[in-house]
């Protein structure tokens, strides 16, 4: 299998951040095509190999306020697929991984040294769903470097009594994304990247611009829009 290494910009952003570090991946063993192509060997080589990347990902504090959940259950993909908008791929795919954002840990790590926490807030769990996002892209960047494609599932954070029960949710943990990976058919690979808005409508210095309604006409490409 190929080696590869991802360079310490995968971490920057962390306290213990060392430039001159690397983080050394093995390539997992990978051929066929689509989300249902992956072995079960491979799925946990790429499994392993994403979820060292994720754990290397900017984290606020060094805290990894998040909770990574590999799907395996048969049945917890196929409620999945459902809950998550009716998507069959999700239940057929050999490898989903749920970012939690876990506020848990922390707050159960300081009950139990005798401390009198607060409980978590909103802000705590905004924080923690960046961590997990940031985790998320990680992995699918290190996924990415072998070839192999993946799709993001924002629905798992929709139906969420439903999502607890299935992935078995604590109160403070927050399913924040969902992951499906597998290698890109032809027909994908070939595929036209969606065109994106100009830089111009994104990138604004110092402060917020509201887009007046010619703006916005401008951004969406499309005259007829009506834009009140």
């Amino acid at each position: 299998m190929e080696s590869i290494s991802l360079r310490a910009a995968a971490r920057t952003g962390s306290c213990d951040a060392d430039t001159s570090d690397s983080i050394s991946l093995r390539a997992p063993d990978l051929s066929s095509s689509s989300f249902d192509s992956l072995t079960s060997a491979s799925a946990r080589a790429l499994h392993s190999s994403s979820g060292t990347a994720a754990a290397m990902a900017p984290t606020a504090g060094n805290q990894q306020l998040y909770t990574i959940l590999r799907i395996t259950d048969p049945e917890k993909k196929r409620r999945l697929s459902e809950s998550c908008d009716h998507q069959p791929f999700i239940a057929e795919g050999k490898l989903l991984l749920v970012f939690c954002a876990d506020c848990l840990k922390w707050y159960e790590a300081f009950q139990n040294a005798g401390c009198e926490p607060r409980k978590p807030g909103a802000g705590d769990l905004l924080l923690a769903v960046d961590d997990a996002l940031i985790a998320a892209q990680n992995a699918v960047v290190a996924a990415e470097s072998y070839g192999i494609g993946s799709c993001y599932i924002g629905d798992v954070m929709e139906n969420i009594e439903t999502q607890r029960e299935i992935l078995d949710l604590p109160e403070y943990v927050f399913p924040a994304a969902m992951l499906v990976f597998g290698y890109p058919t032809e027909q994908q690979m070939a595929r036209k990247k969606p065109e994106r808005v100009d830089m111009r409508f994104i990138v604004r210095e110092n402060s917020y611009h509201r887009l007046e309604p010619p703006e916005l006409r401008e951004m969406l490409g499309e005259a007829n829009v009506v834009v009140k």
